[in-house]
């Protein structure tokens, strides 16, 4: 995991939703991470790994992306054009950018998504990027689905996928 700079805080907060708990964490800049069906403690654990040992309890940072969440679960379009960041390769992060281009209510494929970004064989790399998504419902990797129509993967598990997609009325 890449590590950024203990001195720099990381704020977390907790937002109860249909799904279960989700964990935020936000830095400097924007939201870093969101995690569905985490324990706090393996949370914690995974955010100072990943950021260092600031990681401070606040929820004033997620008022607007609790908004939106809010909002989302109750089965309206969402736009979460909130400040983000996003660490990760250069590669995932223009899947994820390309990501946050798919409207809601709509799906793409795998190569669609490596077509997006200019990477036309990359479609089994996209999958791997959807699998490393440090903010899954922003970065919305459960509109993506394999070429023949089957749902594929979701690293939170396809039923957490299935019900992302219910939210948004594509099944």
């Amino acid at each position: 995991m890449k590590r950024h700079p203990a001195q720099q805080p990381v704020w977390y907060s907790r937002y109860e939703s249909p799904l279960g708990v989700i964990f935020a964490a936000a830095m400097a800049g924007g939201v870093a991470e969101l995690s569905i069906g985490a324990g706090e403690a393996s949370f914690l654990t995974k955010m100072r790994a990943k950021y260092g040992y600031q990681i401070i309890e606040m929820r004033r940072p997620f008022f607007e992306l609790f908004e939106k969440l809010d909002a989302y679960f109750d089965g309206l379009p969402v736009d979460f054009a909130i400040p983000v960041r996003l660490s990760g390769s250069a590669f995932e992060t223009s899947v994820w950018n390309a990501l946050r281009r798919v409207p809601w209510g709509h799906t793409v494929s795998y190569a669609e998504v490596a077509l997006m970004i200019g990477r036309p064989k990359a479609a089994r790399a996209v999958g791997n990027a959807c699998g490393q998504n440090p903010l899954p419902i922003i970065i919305p990797c459960h509109r993506v689905i394999c070429a023949d129509g089957q749902l594929g993967g979701y690293t939170g598990g396809i039923e957490i996928k299935k019900t992302l997609l219910r939210i948004e009325g594509i099944l």
